[in-house]
């Protein structure tokens, strides 16, 4: 099987059988159960199934030796919130009653606040593979997040498509009424600083516009190089149309909003040449992944997206954290302190200062009807 890191920084020595010295029968194994709370139904359902997938894919890749967690009996424990903040508070202090040793999600970043307060308040550590919001860290100092954020992918599309075609001049549309679009715009506008790209217009609209001919004429007068969508993926694709009819021949860039086949199925020839940043791409070629996306394919009829990779990833990193020694809480918060460089289905990832995952977001090109992949 392939090695899962390049360093794992653990001093713990491998798992020990529990049988005492000298003792005769079979060796007893270590079990390590992780607590999961997924929106695997509710409005978030679609989030939440995929996570649920992933690990029922990694504990069987477990049980096969597919994924070394060190001959530990690991498994993951998936509950549904049902996309209901008070159910994943509820769960949370289940988990918690029960010893958990690790606690997993939730999904969504408004339950993760409550639910993983509780278990930071329990002394339980958390990996959260998903929930974007800003300082989720900060819930408590064994509280970690694998799920690469705005904040890593919105600055490293920048420095590729600046690195591409060496632009000086862009303008930024985004939604005023939206935090996901409000928080991209200002990424953006910082990155784009940081690059010494001067920023000629910044036009807004309300989500639900579906005319932009006013935002269009005062961009297409600044004449920028790049034109930044930062919005979501209806209205990204909406004014990407609109802007190529009125004749704009600015580049694009978009954020996270903005990957999905169905904008190029919206916008379809005004896609042509938007670069994007995510945070998993099917097709990214790193080791293990091709294997992951068949397995994932084969047993749920259906393509791994963003939270099925995170997710799976993530079970690759608690693995690795158990195959070094980990069985409590306090030792899988200080192998994750300690972490290297771990190679994951999403790429070598490691863990920051601030317990936020660092990794390479995935900075995609369309071209031909189709996502490719940059880096």
């Amino acid at each position: 099987m392939r090695p899962k890191a390049f360093a794992f920084a653990l001093a713990a020595a491998l798992c020990a059988p529990n049988a005492a010295p000298g003792a005769s029968g079979p060796r007893s194994v270590k079990v390590v159960r992780v607590g999961v709370i997924a929106d695997v139904t509710g409005p978030a359902g679609a989030y939440g199934s995929s996570q649920k997938y992933a690990l029922d894919l990694a504990n069987d890749d477990v049980r096969a030796g597919r994924i070394d967690a060190g001959g530990v009996a690991l498994t993951f424990d998936v509950r549904d919130s049902a996309s209901v903040a008070s159910q994943a508070a509820g769960l949370a202090r289940t988990f918690v009653k029960e010893g958990v040793p690790l606690l997993m999600g939730p999904t969504l970043s408004g339950e993760a606040r409550s639910a993983d307060a509780i278990a930071a308040q329990a002394n339980v550590t958390v990996l959260a593979p998903s929930g974007l919001a800003p300082n989720l860290t900060a819930l408590g100092p064994c509280v970690f997040r694998s799920a690469i954020t705005e904040e890593q992918i919105v600055p490293q599309t920048v420095d590729r498509a600046v690195a591409m075609w060496h632009f000086k001049t862009a303008a930024i549309v985004y939604a005023r009424d939206d935090r996901f679009s409000q928080r991209d715009f200002a990424l953006f506008k910082w990155a784009l600083d940081r690059q010494h790209v001067a920023l000629v217009d910044v036009e807004s609209y309300r989500t639900g516009d579906t005319t932009f001919k006013s935002q269009v004429a005062n961009i297409a007068a600044k004449r920028p190089d790049v034109l930044v969508l930062a919005s979501r993926l209806q209205d990204g694709a909406a004014f990407a149309v609109q802007a190529r009819r009125a004749g704009l021949a600015s580049r694009l860039i978009g954020g996270s909003g903005l990957y999905s086949p169905k904008l190029i199925d919206l916008a379809g020839d005004a896609a042509d040449g938007l670069v994007v940043g995510a945070p998993y791409f099917r097709e990214n070629g790193y080791e293990g992944n091709p294997e992951f996306v068949d397995r994932y394919t084969h047993r749920f009829g259906l393509m791994p997206d963003a939270f099925a990779a995170q997710a799976y990833a993530t079970a690759e990193i608690v693995a690795l954290a158990v195959r070094g020694g980990a069985t409590t809480s306090r030792d899988f918060c200080n192998a994750f302190k300690n972490a290297g460089s771990m190679l994951t289905v999403m790429g070598p990832v490691n863990f920051l200062p601030s317990r936020e995952i660092h990794a390479r977001a995935a900075i995609l090109h369309v071209a031909g009807g189709a996502f490719t992949f940059l880096r």
